[in-house]
């Protein structure tokens, strides 16, 4: 091929493909694959069933000491066997509210329940406080703290026993037995697909300890999904499909695995787009490590004078993430992860490489998740702090030193979602709130960049065209009603969205809204959802749409 008239092309690249009103056609190209590239993630993703636990505990006394005028008085509570249980626990603290009142048996049982519960609620449930014998005379009163920990920690007869405990639950023999840590080991057993698990405590040979029996059964250790949908651009193909093989606990571990490919159905050299990846992840107690690697590539034909030429986008995107659970109870964990990635970007016209476009990068990503239950209600959320470093060889491209990009841009997200039910009168209904928001004081490079207009943020729109910009954020809201005679599910939402980047930014202050109205259920083991949408306001010249239909199907085996 000729440079000369490749040259020439490249003075009238930024005339031809840069005209959209809202994006440049090449721009939102990548941004397109940019959310796909999530929702695929997150899509195939194989996540467990929770675990929940109960509180049991019970106050005596109606929650107060009983007292009267004449009466011994406690002057000192002590509790032997303290160093037993942790010292974050703080018990002396709470034996020490018993000071000042009277030496009764009323008065008694609620110091030692008041004491149990918070034993209890801290989830040692085979944790006891007694009374010993004693002189109270004096109104010392003595107590002491009776650890009930781990005995045994085995498979039943006849279990699935290609599974090794150590790595699964945070306990061994001897220490002491927590209920969070069950609950955790639960999880992670639970986290493979087909899998049944159930716990069983019964009192140990030693005196304070507890034998733990473990029942599970894995019915098999490989799954299939297939998919397909129209979440592709009319500029690579609409119509995608794709296929996905799991592994689950191939080493014993209770780990996972996946590999996933997946193409526009029409596809060739220059128009369509392909995509493959691998996902590993492995659980030890409280922690986890997943390893994510994936390719992505497409092909757009440029038009009037370019007919003859094609524009081809190349990514790799590999990631490394730790995470650690900082805290659980009854209602509510914590969870704290650092991620580390490393990305690569090229970009060809026809068949030669334009230098200038590519980009290496690499970013360490920090992120605090929680989640609460709130009676019926789940709440979730998740903090993130992100920066590019400079390791693994990324070095700031031409075009990021010449545009005025930060090599090390810093990103901050915070991501709340929550399901809430509701009856109105014998229907079942649900409400499902999602607000997203992102700022970053740099500019960014549009990989980087938050953007709305598609189904997987401000919906109602046809995703050919968005709004983009450094920050900014959005609220989608879903109300659903749930047909459980027909498996189907029908919903509706309304969504809005905002940019709120600072100053270089054309898109800054501009805000879209949008709705839907869906139908999502199973049908002969196939998952579905079809939708329609429909812009409820846009910004003036913002290209898109009047009605937006959509659909998706999943079959997995």
């Amino acid at each position: 091929m000729s440079y000369r008239p490749l040259f020439f092309i490249l003075l009238l690249l930024p005339t031809v493909s840069f005209s959209s009103p809202s994006v440049p056609e090449i721009k939102q190209q990548n941004i397109h694959q940019q959310a796909q590239e999530k929702a695929r993630q997150k899509n195939l993703a194989t996540s467990g069933r929770d675990v929940q636990g109960k509180e049991s505990a019970v106050d005596n006394n109606d929650g107060k000491f009983l007292d009267t005028p004449d009466c011994l008085k406690i002057v000192e509570v002590k509790l032997d066997k303290l160093e037993t249980v942790p010292r974050w626990l703080r018990l002396q603290r709470t034996a020490n509210q018993g000071v000042g009142h009277c030496l009764n048996i009323p008065n008694l049982r609620y110091l030692v329940s008041m004491l149990e519960n918070r034993i209890m609620k801290a989830g040692y449930i085979t944790t006891h406080v007694s009374v010993p014998e004693q002189q109270a005379a004096e109104g010392k009163l003595k107590l002491q703290i009776d650890a009930g920990r781990v005995g045994e920690l085995a498979l039943t007869e006849g279990s699935s026993d290609y599974i090794r405990i150590g790595n699964t639950f945070p306990l061994a023999s001897g220490e002491l037995l927590n209920l969070r840590a069950l609950e955790q080991g639960l999880e992670n057993m639970q986290r493979i697909p087909d899998t049944e698990v159930a716990i069983r405590l019964y009192p140990g040979d030693t005196p304070g300890t507890s034998n733990i029996d473990i029942t599970r059964h894995q019915r098999k250790m490989w799954r299939t999904a297939f998919w397909l949908d129209d979440a592709g651009s009319r500029y690579t193909g609409r119509y995608q499909a794709g296929a996905a093989f799991y592994l689950d606990n191939p080493t014993s571990l209770n780990d996972l695995f996946y590999f996933s490919i997946g193409r526009t159905l029409e596809y060739n050299k220059q128009r369509g787009s392909r995509n493959h990846a691998f996902w590993y992840s492995i659980p030890y107690g409280y922690w986890s490590l997943n390893f994510y690697t994936s390719e992505n590539s497409y092909s757009q034909p440029l038009t009037d004078e370019l007919a003859d030429f094609y524009y081809h986008g190349e990514s790799r995107n590999t990631s490394v993430e730790l995470s650690r659970l900082l805290f659980r109870d009854a209602q509510q964990k914590t969870t704290l992860s650092a991620q580390l990635t490393k990305r690569s970007y090229r970009y060809f016209l026809s068949d030669v490489e334009l230098e200038l476009q590519k980009k290496d990068l690499t970013n360490l990503r920090l992120a605090l998740s929680h989640r609460r239950y709130l009676e019926n209600n789940v709440l979730d959320a998740t903090l993130s702090v992100q920066r590019n470093v400079s390791i693994a060889g990324n070095k700031p491209t031409a075009e990021m030193l010449y545009n005025g990009y930060r090599p090390d841009s810093r990103i901050m997200q915070l991501d709340v979602q929550a399901w809430i039910p509701f009856q109105l009168g014998n229907l079942s209904l649900s409400y499902t709130p999602h607000y997203f928001l992102q700022y970053s004081p740099d500019k960014l490079i549009s990989q980087d960049q938050f953007s709305i207009g598609n189904r997987w943020s401000v919906r109602g729109f046809d995703g050919e065209s968005s709004l983009s910009g450094n920050s900014g954020w959005f609220l989608s809201n879903t109300v659903s009603l749930d047909l459980p005679r027909w498996q189907q599910q029908l919903y509706t939402g309304i969504d809005y969205g905002r940019i709120v980047s600072q100053a270089d930014n054309s898109e800054a202050g501009k805000h879209m809204a949008g709705g839907v109205i869906g139908l999502r259920g199973d049908l002969w083991s196939i998952g579905y959802d079809l939708f329609a949408g429909a812009p409820i306001y846009k910004p003036q010249h913002f290209r898109t749409d009047s009605l937006t239909l959509g659909f998706s199907a999943q079959w997995a085996w």
